[in-house]
């Protein structure tokens, strides 16, 4: 069972609170890593089953955005079977972005590097190579592209870090070039 995927739900209880408390404009869309599809799942169904409908754009980052689709949609029905209660997730809530997956999942790529880069030297915020880099990677093409432009957007920081130890010749290399 997806047991995990309850913290998250809380955790969507908890955003909507404190926005609530600190009068907080809501946001256009939440960005997020999909991988095993906890994280992604669960936030959704939190924030559905509280009546928000922002939404959840969850980028690749360990397989294909078809894939992904139905795993997320298997979990949000795992989550439902869970808590004995009716999915308050359609289909159509379900979004995926695998457009930084290549060259496939824990795999470097430019845009992850440089989107670690980026985030790094603007914001002081480390983001990681396999998840949060990626995840970077793929707000900042959505946002190149204008389909972000003029929105408020939160990227969820799912953490990480431990892991840009075990890239640092890769990212060390790349910088230096």
């Amino acid at each position: 069972p997806p047991l995990g995927a309850l913290g998250y739900i809380e955790a969507a209880i908890e955003l909507c609170r404190q926005m609530e408390k600190k009068n907080i404009a809501p946001f256009d869309e939440i960005i997020i890593a999909s991988g095993s599809a906890i994280t992604h799942s669960g936030l959704l169904f939190g924030l559905r089953a509280i009546g928000n409908r922002t939404p959840v754009r969850g980028i690749c980052v360990r397989r294909e955005a078809i894939s992904q689709h139905a795993r997320v949609a298997r979990r949000v029905g795992d989550i439902a079977d869970l808590l004995e209660m009716p999915s308050p997730v359609d289909v159509d809530d379900i979004t995926v972005f695998d457009g930084p997956l290549a060259p496939g999942y824990g795999k470097l790529n430019v845009e992850t590097i440089e989107a670690i880069e980026i985030t790094a030297r603007s914001e002081g915020l480390v983001l990681d190579p396999v998840y949060t880099g990626k995840v970077m990677a793929g707000l900042i093409r959505l946002a190149r592209s204008g389909q972000l432009s003029g929105q408020r957007i939160l990227f969820w920081h799912t953490g990480g870090s431990p892991a840009l130890f075990a890239y640092g010749d890769q990212l060390l290399n790349s910088v230096a070039k």
